[in-house]
């Protein structure tokens, strides 16, 4: 409600326009727009990529799949590029790709772990 009083939606693009030319100092006309201004400012300022995501590689990938064979880790590494493509979030991608890279290992035959 105290969002849709003082504009908070303009404010937030405010903020985006200074982080994108660099300004500083803006006015306000009251304390209360100021302050939701700064936290919109630091919010978007401070805020970590989600979309930009390392794909794995043959080479490069996560510790969770050196245990498996180079077929299955090289279908789940395939698997789970795609799905951080499509936007989901690194974990997500990783369980699901590593669950349909055994399932397809095993619909072929395959060894899905190394030996100790």
């Amino acid at each position: 409600m105290i969002y849709s009083m003082i504009g908070i939606s303009n404010l937030e693009y405010k903020a985006e326009k200074c982080l994108q030319k660099n300004i500083i100092s803006v006015t306000f006309p009251s304390p209360v727009k100021a302050f939701f201004f700064l936290v919109c400012f630091l919010r978007r300022s401070f805020a970590l990529p989600t979309h930009k995501k390392m794909p794995w590689t043959k080479s490069e990938y996560p510790d969770s799949l050196k245990n498996f064979m180079a077929p299955i880790r090289n279908k789940a590494i395939e698997i789970a590029n795609a799905l951080l493509a499509q936007g989901r979030p690194e974990d997500a991608a990783l369980a699901i790709a590593t669950e349909k890279a055994k399932e397809w290992g095993e619909n072929r035959g395959k060894k899905i772990r190394k030996s100790r």
